[in-house]
This record gives structure tokens, sequence and C-alpha cells, in this order.
């Protein structure tokens, strides 16, 4: 998917500081860039958390064992053979 517009038809809106806030996240973490880094065909981006936002009705993505699942599903990939 290298190139493609991975964002295309997301909605989001842009906080006071720039940052992009997708409303459907279940957590986000608004900051204030402190420093930019060019690596090679990279860049990093370091930065302060200002604060932090959750959505008490959404599920967290957990990456286990190579895959992403949801926290209902991790004793079930946990429990996999690796």
């Amino acid at each position: 998917m290298s190139g493609a517009d991975k964002w295309r038809g997301l909605s989001y809106i842009q906080d006071e500081l720039g940052n992009a806030v997708f409303p459907e996240a279940a957590a986000a973490f608004r900051c204030k860039k402190r420093e930019t880094i060019d690596a090679a065909d990279h860049m990093i981006v370091l930065g302060d958390v200002v604060s932090v936002s959750q959505n008490a009705e959404m599920l967290p993505l957990v990456y286990c064992r190579s895959q992403y699942c949801l926290p209902v599903d991790i004793s079930t990939v946990a429990g996999a053979a690796a």
C-alpha cells in the first residue's frame, strides 16, 4: 500500500495544535511537536504529550503473536502455538 492514500474516506478534525484527531478512535494522544529528524527516506517526529483522551465505548486494538486482535480475543491468540 506504499504511496496509496491510506486515510481516504476517514473523517477527522484538526485540533488547535494541528493534530489530526479521529473521532472514532479508541484513544487519542494530543502532542506538541518538539523535533523532527530526517532518517534516510523517513522522518521521525518527536513530541511532548499535552493530553490524552479515551473513548470508553471502544475496545483498543492489541498486537499479539504477530497479529492484531481485540482484548476479548487475546486468550485465544496468546494460547495459539507460535
